[in-house]
């Protein structure tokens, strides 16, 4: 339901002080959603659930499996099977790319396959214990990612209406495309909400701009670093940005500097392995202990800065000296180069600690970004890539929203983005606008639904609530369903 609310004064000065509902009717939002905002696939008939795990998304799969253990193994992987591991990181995504879904023995909704696979808009289960011992290679399996099961070796019957439910998706999908994504995006009180992607490759800048993304919100390094076989020069390095974001071209950038720690170790820089990664060297703490790939990062994306429109992400933020390290390094080079007109600047907010310090952070940056999967693991602790905690890492808990109404409201001028798994969720994008965020980065296969919900926002109410119990049934009863423009409620006796 959508319920209207009224305080007759402040029960001091004017008025009784009493909350009053004034209107309640169906919720506008998903009454009026006739064309579609969301894929949402159920399987029309269950076979024998072969094993439960993680929901990622909400889409359904089939194909054949292949199991790796092993990374070394990938080049046996064919275009059209399911990929049935124990968990991947960036080395996998050769392999990722040609998958019909993901399978994963270990990780959640933010581990690096789940991330993967909705970029790559496949499906993907994840935190299925003994996977590997369940699954061969040669199984059929249906993948049903909304409900996080996997379902082995089906029935003819159910094949075919697995078919059959593909032809529908489709219909759905050709609708969606229907959805102009060239209008300007206005709340309801005429504030303009901007609509990034996040990106990794050419591929996903090509496919944010085909879908309408007003820029990119997050361009991550970390494929070209860890795919590198020697340390990369600045040169080499601003011609892989360049060939990444051509079809971007006068369009807003943000690049995040390489974020890599102990579990993402790129071979050249021989970083020791440390007992938990996430809490170790990683991010800005890193491009601290090797300066020299610091200042090569710097000096690229000054290059680019030329012909691009970019900002540059300083991850992993927890101290002010963090910050301030990059940017006095930044002005320097900058100065060294001849480069007076320099790129934005800012900040990720990833930790508890950067989301406290905004005060201080905000006087040394341009803006600041809010990475909202690793700020709920450090919030919530409860690790990413850890199954045996998937119930403590609740991304909408409503302290992850007060942290982020906070960092909104610390900021004062300093913009704000917000970009993360969170943002991408049309079910919490309401709850993520009353914070104050106006500029999201979700993934590019997610741009078509975070969109069409902003549409829905513009023309109904974006506050709902749904009504718990009899009693609050009856009062809305009371209060009618006629609109205050039509009628003044506060005339009305009360019963």
């Amino acid at each position: 339901m959508d319920i209207e609310w009224a305080k007759d004064g402040d029960g001091v000065n004017v008025g009784t002080g009493n909350l009053f509902i004034v209107q309640a009717r169906p919720e506008t939002v998903h009454s009026q959603a006739s064309k579609g905002s969301m894929e949402t696939y159920k399987l029309k008939e269950k076979g024998k659930v072969l094993a439960e795990g993680l929901a990622v998304g909400t889409k359904i799969g089939q194909g054949t499996a292949h199991c790796i253990d092993d990374v070394a193994d990938i080049h046996t992987f064919k275009a059209g099977e399911v990929l049935v591991t124990d968990m991947t990181d960036p080395d996998w995504e050769p392999v990722m790319k040609k998958a019909a879904a993901i399978v994963t023995n270990r990780g959640g909704r933010t581990c690096h396959a789940a991330i993967i696979a909705r970029e790559l808009g496949i499906p993907c289960v994840g935190g299925i214990p003994e996977l590997l011992e369940t699954v061969h290679t040669g199984d059929v399996v249906l993948l049903n990612g909304a409900e996080g099961t996997a379902v082995i070796n089906p029935d003819s019957q159910a094949l075919e209406r697995y078919e059959r439910s593909l032809d529908e998706v489709q219909k759905r999908k050709e609708t969606m495309a229907q959805v102009s994504l060239t209008e300007r995006t206005v709340t309801l009180d005429g504030i303009e909400v901007s609509v990034m992607a996040n990106a990794r490759s050419r591929e996903d800048v090509e496919l944010a701009m085909e879908r309408g993304a007003d820029g990119i919100g997050l361009f991550r390094t970390e494929p070209f670093f860890l795919s590198a076989k020697h340390f990369p020069s600045d040169k080499e390095f601003a011609e892989f940005l360049i060939g990444s974001l051509h079809s971007a071209r006068g369009r807003h950038i943000d690049i995040r500097l390489l974020d890599i720690g102990a579990d993402k170790n790129p071979i050249y820089l021989h970083l020791p392995p440390e007992p938990d990664p996430f809490l170790g060297r990683r991010g800005v703490r890193v491009l601290r202990e090797y300066p020299d790939l610091l200042e090569a990062q710097l000096r690229a994306v000054l290059n680019v800065s030329q012909q691009f429109r970019i900002g540059v992400l300083i991850p992993m933020v927890t101290t002010e000296s963090d910050v301030v390290c990059v940017v006095e390094l930044f002005h320097s080079v900058a100065a060294e180069m001849g480069i007076r007109e320099l790129p934005r600047i800012g900040a990720m907010i990833e930790t508890p600690a950067a989301a406290l310090s905004v005060p201080s952070l905000k006087k040394h940056v341009d803006f600041l970004s809010i990475g909202s999967n690793d700020l709920t693991q450090y919030t919530m602790a409860a690790g990413r890539e850890n199954p045996l905690v998937t119930e403590y890492f609740i991304d909408d808990h409503p302290t992850i929203l007060r942290l982020i109404e906070l960092v909104v409201r610390e900021s004062g001028d300093t913009p704000v983005s917000l970009c993360g798994e969170l943002a991408g969720r049309i079910d919490v994008i309401p709850r993520l606008l009353r914070t104050g965020v106006r500029s999201l980065s979700v993934a590019a296969v997610s741009l078509r639904e975070a969109t069409y919900t902003y549409g829905n926002i513009q023309h109904h109410k974006a506050f709902t609530i749904n009504i718990p119990s009899t009693a609050f049934v009856k009062e809305a009863d009371y209060a009618g369903i006629y609109s205050g423009k039509q009628k003044n409620k506060y005339r009305y006796e009360q019963r």
